[in-house]
């Protein structure tokens, strides 16, 4: 599937769009990545959290198995954010879906991040190898990738309930609460002294929504995400979109 054939933008509420796939959106210089855009055309750009330098600077590449680009982070500053605090925070609804491979074994780090690193103030996907850490105030799930491939993780508040799952499957579900403080949203790692999260592997694509996106809506962005980046084999085989996709379904997003 084309990386301009998902029409993400349609579906109500989309706040930050990250897609790696699209040049686009990348400003690099001999692949080092100056600026990653916000394709919902929200404004919340990405820029790097110190000054670049080609050994520790987030690259744009293009990955030999699926011919699409990635963003690869070494495990060393700078990760990427955005000028601006995040616009959701405190007990905000939010829908996060991350498409990324990658970690250090036994130091995760953060893909997507924001809010404050002590318990209780921050929300985010961070991976270690072959394991998804998803993190909400001061509780996680761990759930193990049995595959070195990109991992698709989903998950949705909706003020009340958290709900995640890892390529289709639901892996945990909660009604503890969420806190956030207005921060950069950052990517590829987090800013703190005592546990910096700096994320060793590859991002594909983001996708934030600013509240708790329907079921409908859920499964159709992760087909959409699954079939784009080769992930759909990993799918349920009770998803609706594990042995089709969206696009040759003729399911759009204006129709969920």
């Amino acid at each position: 599937m084309a990386s301009d054939s998902i029409p993400l933008d349609m579906i109500p509420s989309l706040a930050a769009w990250y897609d790696a796939s699209d040049r686009s959106t990348i400003d690099s210089v001999q692949d080092v990545v100056r600026e990653w855009l916000d394709k919902s055309r929200n404004g919340w750009d990405l820029k790097p959290s110190a000054a670049l330098g080609k050994p520790t600077s987030p690259t744009h590449t293009t990955d030999p198995i699926s011919d699409l680009s990635l963003v690869n982070f070494n495990g060393c500053s700078p990760f990427l954010r955005t000028v601006n605090p995040f616009q959701i925070v405190g007990k905000d609804e939010r829908s996060v879906f991350v498409v990324a491979a990658g970690g250090l074994p036994t130091r995760p780090g953060s893909v997507v991040h924001w809010g404050g690193a002590e318990r209780g103030r921050a929300y985010g996907v961070a991976l270690e190898e072959n394991i998804v850490v998803y993190r909400w105030s001061d509780n996680l799930f761990l759930a193990t990738n049995d595959q070195t491939t990109p991992a698709l993780v989903s998950a949705t508040f909706d003020g009340i309930t958290h709900k995640a799952w890892l390529n289709g499957y639901l892996a945990t579900q909660d009604t503890h609460e969420i806190d956030t403080i207005a921060s950069p949203l950052q990517v590829g790692g987090r800013g703190t002294s005592s546990y910096p999260g700096i994320f060793n592997g590859q991002i594909g694509e983001i996708v934030i929504f600013n509240r708790a996106v329907t079921e409908n809506q859920r499964v159709f962005i992760e087909g959409a995400l699954a079939w784009k980046w080769g992930l759909d084999q990993y799918l349920p085989p009770v998803h609706p979109y594990a042995n089709i996709s969206p696009k040759d379904a003729k399911v759009s997003a204006r129709q969920i």
